[in-house]
């Protein structure tokens, strides 16, 4: 039960030691060393001094992380004032030393209070101007911990609970699991934007639908439309190039264009000289190279929105553009929030 858990990462342990001892470089803590430094207001809610407790706990954009994670492994947000080293200390007595789940407890904490602090850092002595969205911080912070399952866990024989499994807390390359499942996801762009495009066909009708996400994962806009296609590689093909010029005529550059089509994709990326619908993919290579924009393959599970969208009004006769949230389908809404929410699938 201490903050140098073999498991941890060595900068992360150096700030849990700094928490423990109070040397953390925050105003409070400073203050103690005979150093004149004035507390500042949290960067973060902007209304309390930025003390060690305030900024990595007791904020209320710092605790909305915390309860998040708390909620995941059954622990209580304390209803009494104590301190971030108390925190610290009570998830690790809390742990046990066997299990998978035992090292997660040690562990996890020092990931939220590293983000934390890192962010604060940035704010206070770097560029950053405003805090992240919280539910990117939560979905950085799970990308931050698969990582680190990948690096530390692969040599533990433990069974993994499901739970991080469900939690997207743990590298779908763990153990077994590997040779069972493949576990994917809808993940946030690279750029500044990404286009999901799927398309359907049923009973002779074809139509297509697309989502644009931002960096964060909000949404954009959303568009659905007719297609004129007699097969579902012609429908997929129309669809990918009515939704790119669609964001383009909208002002959109240097965005991530995705479709659960490989044999489409492969046409852009490859070059792949097919006779049909050859004046389609050599406009969308020229757009590829003029707006920089890249074009990758997913699977469906990664994809239901679009999926969703191009099902969503058969019937129609021409573009339907949707500019809120609000003015979609529930069933799309909730794919949306999957997705913004790290939600995985597993493919066998």
């Amino acid at each position: 039960m201490d903050s140098w858990h073999k498991k941890q990462l060595i900068q992360i342990k150096l700030c849990q030691w700094k928490i423990i001892h109070r040397i953390l470089h925050f105003p409070d803590n400073l203050i103690r060393f005979g150093l004149n430094i004035f507390p500042t207001i949290c960067p973060f809610c902007k209304r309390t001094s930025d003390s060690m407790n305030h900024v990595l706990f007791y904020c209320s954009y710092s605790k909305q992380i915390w309860k998040y994670f708390m909620s995941i492994f059954g622990i209580w947000f304390p209803t009494e004032n104590i301190s971030i080293r108390q925190i610290l200390i009570s998830w690790w007595l809390e742990a046990g030393s066997k299990s998978l789940l035992d090292i997660y407890k040690h562990t996890i904490p020092g990931f939220v209070v590293w983000h934390l602090w890192k962010m604060y850092a940035a704010m206070i002595w770097g560029d950053l101007q405003k805090p992240k969205p919280i539910n990117f911080v939560i979905h950085k912070i799970k990308l931050f911990i698969q990582d680190w399952s990948r690096a530390k866990l692969q040599k533990v024989k433990a069974s993994p609970a499901r739970m991080l499994f469900e939690e997207n807390l743990i590298s779908d390359s763990f153990n077994k699991i590997e040779r069972r499942y493949r576990v994917v996801r809808w993940n946030l762009p690279v750029s500044s934007f990404k286009l999901n495009v799927d398309a359907s066909l049923f009973q002779g009708q074809a139509t297509g639908g697309a989502v644009m996400r931002s960096k964060s994962g909000n949404f954009v806009w959303a568009i659905s439309f007719p297609v004129e296609a007699r097969s579902v590689l012609e429908a997929e093909t129309h669809t990918l190039y009515t939704a790119v010029s669609w964001a383009i005529g909208k002002g959109f550059r240097d965005f991530e264009v995705e479709s659960d089509s490989l044999e489409v994709i492969r046409s852009i990326e490859d070059g792949l000289q097919t006779r049909r619908w050859r004046g389609l993919f050599e406009q969308m290579r020229i757009w590829k190279a003029e707006h920089h924009i890249s074009f990758g393959h997913i699977f469906r599970e990664q994809n239901w929105p679009a999926h969703y969208l191009s099902r969503c009004n058969p019937d129609a006769s021409s573009l339907q553009a949707y500019f809120s949230i609000n003015e979609l389908h529930s069933t799309i809404k909730k794919a949306l929030c999957a997705d913004n929410y790290g939600l995985f699938y597993f493919r066998h």
